[in-house]
């Protein structure tokens, strides 16, 4: 289905779509009884689709899922590279599409778990500006903005849940949240090196709160 969506001569988004809607159908019911292999197999299959439309939502479940437990997975880099640079180029509101967030977090995050992570993270920033002096997309500052400010928002609220629940905090968590942090301010230093983008980021920056700890 997926070949003869691609290869048909119909041009309608909905061709696109329908395999994509139909994968989430069955993700929705049997997500929790595919081994390993049949996900990765699932991913490679419909990722030719979504180098021209945007993952649905349980796809970016589906994904998110991925990246956490197999956040070195080639997978990660080769396929979920090209969506995650559609998202953050073509993205309107997260608010409206709070998974498709939530799977760009889980990507940022596979990248910084791999060896030299900082340096990945950042070289991923600089692709999605571009080499020109003005990076053509207009909405990926924007959407990457959103994304570090709600998974910093993440980290404080994650410590802040730990210490209600359990009095205390383990050092593994504690050095988990850093690591966290690290990787999205590392992106707001990253994003600040570009001139173009330089004003617009301290606009954003402006009125948020600092947290009291």
């Amino acid at each position: 289905m997926v070949d003869y969506s691609l290869s048909t001569p119909i041009h309608d988004t909905s061709v696109y779509q329908f395999p994509l809607e139909l994968v989430s159908e069955i993700l929705q019911q049997n997500e929790e009884f595919l081994s390993k292999i049949e996900h990765e197999n699932i991913i490679v299959a419909i990722a030719p689709l979504l180098e021209k439309n945007h993952p649905t939502q349980e796809i970016c479940d589906f994904f998110s899922k991925h990246c956490r437990n197999s956040p070195r997975s080639k997978i990660v880099i080769e396929l979920f590279t090209p969506v995650v640079h559609r998202i953050l180029k073509h993205n309107m509101d997260f608010g409206k599409h709070p998974r498709s967030r939530a799977f760009i977090t889980e990507y940022i995050q596979a990248l910084s778990s791999q060896n030299d992570g900082i340096r990945v993270v950042k070289n991923f920033v600089k692709t999605m500006h571009g080499p020109t002096s003005v990076c053509p997309h207009p909405r990926v500052l924007p959407n990457l903005v959103a994304v570090c400010f709600a998974a910093i928002y993440g980290c404080y609220e994650d410590r802040k849940t730990f210490m209600l629940n359990n009095n205390s905090i383990s050092s593994y968590i504690m050095t988990e949240i850093h690591d966290r942090l690290t990787c999205y301010l590392a992106i707001l230093e990253t994003m600040s090196e570009f001139e173009d983008w330089r004003p617009n980021l301290a606009s954003f920056l402006q009125p948020i709160p600092f947290p009291d700890e």
